[in-house]
Parts: C-alpha cells; structure tokens; sequence
C-alpha cells in the first residue's frame, strides 16, 4: 500500500474516527484505525467499538491498493503534531509495518493484520428515511438530557424515534423525567420505531450541523446507520419495548392547577435557590414551589448555609398547591424550551408535573415531584 494525504486531510478523517475506538480492549485491533483504499483518490478510515462504528472517506492520492490498522490515539496524537504538507504512508506487501514519511521526518509503525478489524455490517437500503439535519440535531438536543445513565433499565438508555401516523416524536426518560420532541417532517408509509443508543445520539450532535440538507437513515431490525456526506455512523439498536410510545400516554391525572410563568424569572429564581442547596449533603437539590393565588412562592433550605425565599407574579387557574422538584432536573427542562413564558400543568403535590413553553406545544417535559417533609 502506497498512499498520499495532504496532512489536514488525513487528520480529520483520523481525529473523527478514534473517538469511537476504545483505549483498552481485549482484541488489540478494536482499539486501532482501520486505513483502507477505496479507489485512486479515496481512502476509508473505520473506527469501532463493536456497538458503535464511525467511517470516514478521505481525499488521498492511492498509488498501491492496500489495508492496514494502526494504533487510533497514537495515530491521532502523532498526526496532529506533524507538519502541514503530505504524508506519505507506505505498507510493504509482506509485512504489517508502514513507513510514514513527511515534511523532513520519517516514522516507522507497527501495525495491525486486518484480518482481525471487526468491519461493521453491511446495510441495505429498504427501510430509510431522509430527515433535514437541523430539525434532527434540534430533537435529539431538546430529549437527550432525559435518557437513562442506569444501565440495570437497558431500553431507557437510548431514544425512542416513533415515526407513524399518529406523529413522528423522539423521546426520552429516566425514570424521574421524560421529554418529548414532536417531529414536523414527512416519514415512510408504514409505521416504524426503535431505540437508538445514547452514545450514537451524542455522536450525533456533534456531526450533524443546523441547516436544512438531510441526513439519511437506514435501518435493519438490529442496527441504524447514518449517512451524511463523507461520513457513515452505524450503531447497534436496544432491543425491547420502551416503557411509554408518547406523552400522552403518561398523562394519568387530569390537572387541577394551570400557571403560566415568565421563564427567564423562574430560571433566575432556582438557579439562586441552587446556590442555597448545592453543597447539602442530601445531594437532593430540592426547591419547593408553593402557587398560591397569582404568587409562586419559591424557597430552598440548607442546614450549612441558610434558606432562601422568593416570590414570582404567576397566571393561575385552579386549586393551590405546594411542590417539590429536583432544582437541577427542571432547569434542564426550562432551559430546552424556546419561549418567553412556560405551563405548568400539575394534578397534585406527588403527581408528575407537565411542562410546555407556550406557543411551542412541540415539547413536552414531564418531571416527578419530590415529596416535601411537614
């Protein structure tokens, strides 16, 4: 194998690909770079770490066909600290030792048989769906704060994506919240779902940029992958059935109390009242929430630091009520929310709180209260 890279070529496609590839595995060649040549200007750089895989295909001027693996973060660290010009890769044909040369430097590594680079499943392109980057970067940004880190409950670890004819929505849940992200694109004929694992959604968010070209997705019954430009990100999907295929669907009580409140005044407030609670030994972050009239009366307590008391003009319908939510879990909801003022939708002290922006009924964030000690 004989291959030329301009230097800044060569390095995104190997700083791309290594982030997928483990430090350590049992396999040696799992934690390498697969470097493949495609034709006389194309050259493929694989990384994996058997659930996920990330392709790259780069610009290279190939003299002699060939395949090697190579060390990924060595690899990545070294490129980054070659001078700018080409790099010359050559591979003799009896070994798997290749010769780096560059702008006065020469480097030898040692690398890896092939043979034993687990290359990701080939896809086929039956079931796919082509959706516009910025409005997939969007979802996955608004839900991903909700997934699962508990990996005793393996279906809540990733994001549903539901596309039929009742909505196409993303969602997402721990246990202690959900969020919802309906979807305002077309989607195929026929009804499809699955879950997408967390690492690929953050994968994801990285590569996807906010214009409107698309992206295309292809599915099997076990694995996605995503196509975008030069780029080919495939990930193992969860098997099993999500525990909730919609909001509504958690919607047990019919609310009592409807408030609507001036987010940036409601953000302000609890993150002065996390001040009060971050270093309470509870680790609880709780902010009580007592809506009375057309007054939300918000307060947190630390036995270190003190207590704080805070008052928010509200619009209230409905019964008062006094609630309990973890202070860091609703900014992440409050924050995802585009709009001057948020709902709240609430049918008791522990029942799980509804949160919309208004005039932005897209999102859908559940939280569940924490229950206040007399």
């Amino acid at each position: 194998m004989i291959v030329k890279f301009d230097r800044e070529d060569l390095l995104f496609g190997v700083s791309l690909a290594q982030r997928i590839a483990p430090s350590k595995y049992p396999q040696a060649a799992v934690t390498g770079l697969l470097i493949k040549t495609l034709d006389s200007q194309t050259v493929e750089i694989t990384g994996t770490n058997l659930e996920l895989s990330l392709q790259v295909k780069v610009r290279a001027e190939v003299e002699e066909h060939g395949q090697i693996v190579l060390p990924a973060r060595f690899l990545a660290d070294l490129i980054r600290r070659l001078p700018e010009g080409l790099i010359t890769m050559n591979m003799s044909p009896d070994s798997y030792s290749v010769k780096l040369t560059g702008n006065q430097i020469k480097l030898e590594l040692r690398g890896i048989d092939p043979m034993d680079f687990p290359l990701p499943q080939a896809m086929p392109t039956e079931r796919s769906w082509s959706v516009p980057q910025n409005i997939l970067k969007q979802a996955m940004g608004k839900v991903s704060y909700a997934i699962s880190q508990d990996e005793a409950r393996p279906v809540m670890t990733g994001m549903l994506l539901k596309l039929g004819g009742d909505g196409h929505r993303v969602l997402a849940m721990d246990g202690f919240r959900l969020a919802e992200y309906v979807l305002e694109v077309t989607a195929a004929d026929e009804d499809f779902e699955c879950i997408i694992p967390n690492p690929c959604i953050r994968e994801l968010e990285k590569l996807l940029d906010s214009v409107d070209t698309p992206i295309t997705l292809r599915f099997t019954q076990n694995h996605m992958s995503a196509q975008l430009d030069r780029i080919t990100l495939q990930t193992r999907l969860i098997d099993g059935q999500y525990p909730f295929k919609s909001a509504k669907e958690l919607m047990r009580k019919v609310p009592n109390s409807h408030i609507r409140v001036v987010r940036k005044n409601l953000i302000d407030s609890i993150e002065r009242s996390l001040l009060i609670t971050r270093d309470d030994n509870r680790g609880s972050n709780i902010v009580r929430m007592q809506f009375e009239n057309q007054l939300l009366i918000i307060s947190a307590n630390s036995p270190e630091l003190g207590q704080l008391l805070e008052e928010i003009p509200v619009e209230k319908t409905g019964e008062d009520l006094t609630i309990g939510f973890n202070g860091r879990f609703l900014l992440d909801i409050l924050r995802n929310l585009e709009c001057e003022v948020v709902r709240f939708e609430l049918a008791g002290s522990l029942a799980a709180g509804i949160i919309y922006g208004v005039g932005d009924e897209k999102f859908t964030g559940f939280l569940s209260p924490i229950r206040l000690s007399q």
